[in-house]
């Protein structure tokens, strides 16, 4: 159950946003007063702060949600309420004074122009929280299917083409061709003549009709008649670029393809080539033309179009008359142009939409259709609109590129004019749709009459015959945010089209959620010419064409997110490279337009690297504008960049469409043909510290109070000894057990006293207990180190019962110090962890850790109540101070760098538990760089049997450094660690200049089955070897002390009760002997080394990563060590993901939680049928249990965000299935999906669906 939240600001409303820090005071608003009563009601929400927007009765709305909650649920359903703008923060930003601190607050959302992203399940934890139902909204989730409109076609439109064509030859229009050479006026009716004679003089070649015939002209004038002769003639034409005279091979290659097939090319290429003839001569040699058009039909294929993959073989797409007449007919019924007008295109032919958008429709409708060639554009974009001006024209098109093309050269022509009053239309198509290419076009055009309402946005593809979606750009619904990003709608279905999203398993998707875009309808292709795989993998059994876009419907309507293929997944997660164009397009030094994201596959860390390829603006040292991109994506985006490449415009590679060809350039970036391009020194250490490293702040924030503490009877009260308990049931009354300690058990007025070192005392107030609702934990008040968490973990098995378990509140006090007064309580860090690791073994229950001043008991106990009723407690821990709490806040470094290198040079260290996995990666680097000596201390011999990882941890620190020595000694004694010191530092000559400790003990163990005996904290390796340390340090002037811990400390996991505490402990000590002694002490919480130490093996990994903790490169940890080891003392968190489940509410900015999410995961191979009946068992079996809707995509690492839960949810699907699911299989699977196929292959499902082989 989602935890009650800390709200702000709902009786005092401050001034309008933009005000600055100046802030005026309003009158309490009782509708906004009584709407941020409302969210305070919400037990996902923290924090709340409503501003009156311009419009009055409007609102502005700043919502924090718990750590728990969905912050995407959160902004859905608080969208929802009529004239409120909602943002989902990481905090509110406040003044010192405690006051919201407007001019650092974001812009709000408007509602109905918000779309909330849908994170992917492996990042995110669904809260348990459902409020009421809204009537007077929907709040059943939309299936993301639309069909457009039925197609109008009237009794007078064309069938077919020819029948096209000859209905146009009676009207006054005509296709124009405009080139370097002037232009060419070709009536229909003279088109009609010279495509008859062309088409017989291909029958008197001996072609019939469905006969394929290749063109490849660049004269437009004599395209033009080729295309309308093969229809004519009832043959199939298809177009390519008429290449080089040394490149005719790839001519002759596709004519072989299509069996022999003519090739139609200009009179110099047609010479050397058997199969090639002129369109010249075709027309001379046939003295009269055919009399009979040949009559195909509808369904007859038309033409033939070639795909426009960047790489391998193009593929052959059928497209039918049917399909091009009802493309005209939808573009008619849209108004995207009308019967009579006069259209411009100047994309090449060899793209579907020059083609069929506009040469063919145009006929169909009668309109006059003018062409320029591409080239004669884009050497003097402005021609364009010459050409606009001067043919009166109604309607163009370009893609993005072509937009922005046009802008820069307007920009340099402030003085031009143009009259454009005749253009009705512009046609934003072909590429991805950026919205601040479209304003900054609208923007240079806005002085000739040109506006929003005039630009029209459609999506399709060569396979559906152009447009099959449609929208105006000044419709109000047009922009949508998704992920941080504005995105343009495409719009609805287009008249005869159906759109649906689905998953990577063809599963139905929502609305609002990212998933692969399908259509189906009478101008889909029929399937691929010879092409059977291509195909099957495009096709569905149902019918639908899988267009390979990723895309959501928004309330119907279509927005395109990218292509699948045009995806940088970097450590798992999705970012599309059109995204990071657009922040590359805007660095200075960048070329405007030619940036190009990729992907590069890096083996050894088994993912993506991010390679950006761009051309300069100028051509002097790049590494100012491959910094300031670096910066930049990092900072907007939080991905690193890999690898940055500084190439020409020759080398920055585009289809003849003008699409980028990304795979082009990532195969160059991979094969190293750009290595002399690279830019250097991207990617190695800087004077900056990447967002993985952290520290944490305790922040203080107004008090929100509640009316009522929360407290539940029965309540079992661990009683202290100093008087708190009985203060707190005197100021807070309900029914309480007490607990005290005492030397021997008995049975009190008001509950039991016991010694709670002995196992029979707690078995017999287990026995006699209920179920209690609440626990209160006092005995961390004052306590030993040894017994405080060691006493709380016998609680906690003593007041849970068949796996259930009550609200956990324990306490200390002064444990924090915060405002300079308190003892610091080391002991209490381990009650903190340990209750953290409870709130994670035990998710459908609350705990808090809080933390009180040091004060008389009534006070003490005042305090208690009064943090219990205000809604801080939300957060797994919080201090309580002057009447304010005070929360955990994790704030990205910006300490300076102070030192030149990480150790210092030719120095001498000690370094305990070196020897291990990270031990050995991270001293040899150091050994390598500092030039130092060490001694390594661990707790085996070298020559020890059985003890081979030792001895290779050994070879790798030896060939890295021939100044260290090893020793085998027990950490825990002290006289011997000293003994061994003291040897060393006679061999040396001088002193030592630090102590490493990295030593460490880690056991995987729930706290129901714990042992008490196994809970000597002081004694274990990784404390008692600090202690050691720290006095090695203090006697020695001038040394340093480098301590190795874990985040496990500071974000506990389930199972690892012991680990979480020691660690924390670490943490606390590490503080006292800072602040006590002033000793110069670094501690550095690392999340995952991958595959190093304890990580070694580690199946919980994807889990870490989906709770916010960085499965690091051993290489990237080094790296990130030796940075921060430059940094004053401290303590520091390494590899924290900002994104993740368990810290993106604690992250001190505001940024919207949104923006961080990453995007997507792997995608997953179609299931055998067998395999989706088992998924079926599979999702049957886990409903309810994690509170997520589940599917085939859903990874496994969002079902168990704990060791437990996973083994929970093993069991329950091995239960489902009725067969054992071997773990090695269970947890290499990434979805559902994978884990239902990985069975399907291996045959385990067979004990639920019978034998496999009867699987098919």
């Amino acid at each position: 159950m989602a935890a009650r939240g800390h709200r702000m600001v709902g009786a005092t409303l401050p001034g309008r946003l933009g005000a600055g820090p100046r802030r005026s005071r309003r009158r309490r608003d009782p509708m906004s007063t009584a709407f941020v009563q409302q969210i305070f009601a919400r037990p996902d929400v923290l924090d709340c702060l409503a501003i009156p927007a311009e419009v009055p009765g409007e609102y502005r709305v700043y919502v924090v949600p718990s750590a728990d909650a969905d912050p995407i649920e959160v902004q859905r359903e608080l969208s929802r309420t009529p004239k409120i703008a909602v943002r989902v923060l990481r905090r509110i930003p406040r003044l010192p004074d405690g006051e919201p601190d407007l001019a650092a607050l974001p812009e709000a959302q408007a509602a109905q122009d918000w779309v909330p992203v849908r994170y992917p399940l492996g990042h995110r934890r669904v809260g348990f929280h459902h409020p009421a139902q809204d009537h007077a909204s929907p709040t059943v989730r939309r299936l993301a299917q639309a069909a457009g409109p039925e197609l109008v076609v009237t009794r007078a439109d064309p069938r077919t083409l020819p029948e096209a064509l000859r209905a146009a030859s009676a009207t006054a229009h005509a296709v124009v061709t405009v080139g370097p050479d002037g232009e060419t006026h070709l009536p229909y009716d003279r088109l009609l003549e010279r495509g008859l004679r062309l088409a017989a003089g291909l029958s008197g070649r001996g072609l019939l009709p469905g006969a394929k015939v290749v063109l490849a002209l660049h004269d437009l004038a004599d395209y033009v008649v080729a295309v309308w002769g093969c229809l004519l003639g009832g043959f199939v034409p298809v177009t390519t670029v008429e290449p080089k005279r040394d490149d005719v091979g790839v001519l002759v290659a596709l004519s072989q393809r299509l069996a022999d097939a003519p090739i139609l090319t200009s009179p110099a290429l047609a010479e050397p080539l058997e199969p090639a003839v002129s369109v010249g001569e075709l027309c001379t040699a046939a003295a009269l033309p055919v009399t009979e058009v040949h009559a195909p039909d509808p369904d007859d294929v038309a033409v033939l179009v070639l795909s426009s993959g960047s790489t391998g073989r193009p593929k052959l797409i059928p497209l039918t008359h049917r399909a091009i007449v009802e493309n005209a007919l939808a573009a008619r019924q849209v108004d995207l142009i009308r019967a009579g007008e006069t259209s411009l295109n100047w994309l090449p032919f060899d793209h579907a939409p020059a083609l069929v958008m506009y040469l063919l429709r145009d006929a169909v409708l009668g309109c006059t259709s003018v062409h320029a060639s591409t080239s004669y554009i884009t050497a003097a974009p402005l021609r364009w609109l010459d050409l606009l001006e001067r043919h009166r024209v109604a309607h163009t098109w370009s893609a993005n590129f072509g937009y922005r093309m046009l802008t820069a050269a307007l920009e340099q022509a402030p003085q031009r004019r143009w009259d454009l009053s005749a253009l009705r239309t512009l046609l934003n198509a072909g590429e991805q749709c950026i919205p601040a290419v479209v304003d900054g076009f609208l923007r240079e055009l806005g002085r000739f009459g040109i506006t929003a309402a005039s630009f029209v946005h459609m999506w399709g593809m060569a396979e559906t015959a152009t447009a099959a979606s449609c929208a105006y750009f000044d419709a109000a619904d047009n922009i949508v945010t998704h992920s941080g990003i504005d995105y343009i709608s495409m719009g609805a279905p287009a008249p005869g089209s159906r759109l649906r999203i689905v998953d990577e398993n063809l599963l139905p998707q929502d609305e609002y959620t990212i998933g692969r875009l399908q259509v189906c309808g009478s101008r889909v292709t029929p399937g691929y010419l010879d092409s059977p795989e291509a195909n099957a993998a495009a096709f569905t059994v149902d019918g639908w064409l899988d267009t390979g876009d990723l895309a959501f419907l928004a309330d119907g309507k279509l927005v395109i997110t990218g292509r699948a293929k045009d995806v940088v997944v970097v450590n798992g997660a999705k970012y599309h490279s059109h995204t990071i164009e657009e922040l590359v397009h805007e660095i200075e030094g960048v070329r405007r337009g030619y940036a190009a994201a990729v992907g590069v596959a890096d083996p050894e860390l088994g993912t993506e690297l991010l390679g950006i390829c761009y051309v300069p603006t100028d051509s002097g040292d790049q590494r100012r504008t491959a910094a300031r991109i670096t910066a930049t994506v990092g900072e907007r985006l939080g991905l690193p960049v890999g690898v940055i490449a500084a190439i020409t415009t020759a080398e920055f590679p585009r289809t003849t469409g003008g699409k980028i060809q990304r795979a082009v350039l990532a195969r160059r970036l991979a094969d190293g043909e750009l290595a002399d391009r690279v830019v250097d020194g991207i990617g190695g250490v800087s004077g900056t510290t990447p967002d993985c490293v952290y520290v944490t702040e305790w922040r203080s924030v107004p008090p929100s109070p509640r009316h009522v503490t929360g407290l539940r009877g029965p309540i079992v009260l661990f009683a202290d000894e100093s008087g708190v308990a009985e203060e707190f049931t005197r100021q807070v009354p309900g029914s309480y057990l007490l607990v005290r300690r005492g030397a021997t058990f008995r049975r009190t007025e008001d509950g039991y006293v016991i010694d709670p070192d002995l196992d029979e005392h707690w078995a017999a107030v287990r026995s006699a207990l209920g179920t209690p609702q609440t626990v209160v934990y006092l005995w961390s008040i004052a306590a030993e180190i040894d017994s405080c968490a060691k006493h709380l973990v016998s609680a906690i098995q003593c007041c849970t019962h068949d796996g259930a378990g009550p609200r956990l509140i324990t306490v200390s006090r002064g444990a924090r110090v915060l405002i300079g007064t308190e003892s610091g309580i080391v002991a209490a860090a381990a009650t903190a962890a340990v209750t953290a690791v409870y709130r994670q073994e035990y998710p459908g229950s609350e705990a808090v850790h809080i933390d009180l001043a040091e004060s008389a008991p009534e006070r003490t106990a005042r305090d208690l109540a009064i943090a219990l009723a205000d809604h801080s407690t939300a957060y797994p821990e919080l201090a309580w101070r002057q009447g304010r709490p005070y929360v955990p806040a994790l704030t990205r470094v910006d300490a300076p760098i102070t030192e030149p290198r990480p150790l210092r040079a030719n120095g001498r260290y000690l370094v305990l538990g070196g020897a291990g996995g990270i031990g050995t990666e991270l001293v040899r680097n150091l050994a390598a760089t500092s030039r130092a000596q060490f001694l390594i201390l661990g707790r085996r011999a070298l020559d020890a049997p059985n003890n081979t990882a030792l001895q290779a941890n050994w070879r790798k620190l030896w060939d890295a450094s021939a100044q260290a020595d090893y020793a085998a000694v027990d950490l825990r004694d002290e006289a011997a660690v000293r003994a061994a010191v003291a040897a060393a530092e006679n061999r040396w000559g001088a002193p030592l200049d630090g102590v490493i400790h990295l030593a460490g003990e880690y056991r995987l163990r729930a706290l129901r089955a714990e042992r008490s005996a196994d809970w000597d904290l002081t004694a274990a390796g990784h404390i008692r070897g600090l202690l050691v340390a720290a006095a090695l340090v203090r006697e020695r002037p001038g040394s340093r002390l480098i301590i190795g811990s874990s985040l496990m400390g500071e974000f506990p996991a389930a199972g690892c009760a012991a680990y979480a505490a020691t660690n924390a402990l670490s943490r606390a000590l590490t503080a006292e002997l800072r602040r006590r002694d002033g000793t110069p002490i670094t501690r550095l919480a690392w999340s995952l080394w991958r595959e190093t130490g304890v990580n070694a093996g580690n199946r919980y990994e994807a889990a870490a990563a989906a709770r916010g903790f960085l499965a690091l490169r051993p290489d990237d940890a080094v790296r990130l060590t030796a940075e921060t080891l430059c940094r004053p003392p401290g303590d520091y968190q390494i590899g924290i993901d900002r994104r993740g489940t368990d810290v993106r509410a604690l992250v001190d900015d505001a940024r919207d939680l949104a923006l961080t999410e990453p995007a997507g995961t792997a995608p997953q191979a179609d299931l055998a049928p067998v395999a989706v009946a088992t998924l079926g068992h599979m999702i049957r079996a886990l409903d309810g249990f994690t509170g997520l809707p589940l599917s085939a995509h859903t990874p496994l690492s969002a079902l168990g965000r704990t060791s437990v839960q996973m083994v929970q949810v093993h069991a329950r699907l091995e239960g489902a299935l009725d067969t054992a699911i071997p773990h090695e299989m269970f947890f290499a699977a990434t979805t559902l999906g994978a884990l239902a196929g990985a069975l399907h292959e291996s045959g385990q499902q067979a004990s639920v669906f019978g034998p496999a082989t009867s699987a098919t």
